[in-house]
């Protein structure tokens, strides 16, 4: 621990005298919150996390000293060391877009890159580090053949990383994740800010709501299984894709309609609960019961949208089977012609009252 501390002053003091200058915190996850159960390292947690908030509240006073940090787990950072003043602006790193992917191509295999706009939609969702990855494999085959880099080492590269092609594949997840955006637009929820069919599946990305009343909960309900819902619809079954892990659709579903039912007082008792979904089965029998009720009229509400805007739904997958990806202006050009298409007021807006930070939904293909 003193070694520790002792490095953590000195790091702090040459960013102090070297300012104007640029200090970041890799792995900023490692100063988890103080109030975990781990007992055998609480002592040790307590003294770090707290001489490096000593640290940064010294390093608001330095003129021209700018502070970064990085992290995959957010959540698990104590909650005083991304505090305002502190860290300021958080913005979430995504997975790179086509035009992204394209541009790391271009920089990482040098002058004579082969045309990758047909390779580049397929790698949808992969990270920067695997395009750069594929570019580096890309090259090393190309070395050993003795031969200038061609598309056909890039795709040798790239076949580990790439999705499905089958079009029956294709389109049941295009349609699932079109199913999720028409019933949100159709309940009044935000409208997405991403959708894409990626190698994995298919996703649509959502800011999130920092606060739910209990009529936007029941539409954010129906929104969650309206993919599911598109499915049954208009490809004659359900895949196993909507309860594809603890980020699914069908547990998140179940998360929020817990949460409703016993921590937010949605339900018919305003008593507190700690149940988790995965401890779903020490609820009493008639929760249980009104949980099961919440989902399955969220799922048929859903059906019951999609099936009155059927069009717009197989209109918005055909735009995603086309371009794989939409977003940003292209993005909101389609939902205003969905808007208009579907009769609704106007487009609902992009975010209300909104965390730090943006979710997913979606379709994995296992």
């Amino acid at each position: 621990l003193g070694d520790m501390l002792k490095e953590m002053d000195r790091v702090f003091d040459d960013a102090f005298q070297r300012a104007p200058c640029v200090l970041f915190i890799d792995e900023l996850d490692s100063f988890c919150a103080r109030n975990g159960h781990d007992s055998h390292n609480d002592k040790y947690m307590h003294s770090v996390v707290n001489g490096l908030l000593t640290h940064l509240t010294a390093a608001q006073s330095v003129e021209g000293l700018i502070l970064l940090g990085a992290t995959n787990f957010i959540d698990l950072i104590d909650p005083a060391v991304i505090r305002p003043g502190r860290f300021d602006l958080k913005l979430a790193v995504d997975a790179p877009d086509i035009a992204g992917i394209i541009r790391i191509f271009n920089t990482s295999l040098g002058d004579v890159v082969p045309d990758v706009s047909n390779i580049a939609p397929r790698l949808v969702g992969q990270s920067g580090a695997t395009i750069a990855a594929i570019s580096r494999d890309a090259l090393g085959r190309a070395r050993r053949d003795e031969s200038p880099l061609t598309l056909r080492h890039l795709e040798a590269a790239a076949v580990p990383y790439l999705g499905s092609e089958d079009r029956r594949d294709l389109t049941r997840i295009a349609m699932h994740e079109a199913g999720h955006v028409i019933v949100g637009l159709a309940s009044g929820m935000p409208a997405p800010t991403a959708i894409r069919l990626t190698a994995a599946g298919g996703e649509v990305h959502y800011s999130t709501v920092s606060a739910y009343t209990p009529e936007t909960a029941q539409s954010r309900l129906c929104l969650l299984l309206a993919g599911r819902a598109a499915e049954i619809l208009f490809c004659g079954s359900p895949s196993s894709g909507a309860g594809a892990g603890v980020t699914s659709d069908l547990a998140v579903a179940t998360s929020l309609a817990i949460e409703m039912e016993f921590k937010w007082g949605f339900g018919e008792t305003t008593l507190w609960s700690g149940l988790t979904s995965d401890r779903l089965e020490l609820a009493p029998a008639d929760a249980r019961h009104r949980i099961q009720a919440r989902i399955s009229a969220a799922e048929a509400k859903a059906a019951r949208l999609l099936k009155s805007y059927e069009h717009s739904c197989k209109n918005l997958a055909e735009h995603l089977l086309r371009f794989r990806e939409l977003s940003g202006m292209e993005l909101k050009a389609i939902l205003t012609e969905l808007a208009d298409e579907m009769q609704l007021a106007d487009t609902p807006p992009h975010s209300f009252t909104l965390a730090s930070q943006a979710e997913s939904i979606g379709i994995t293909t296992i």
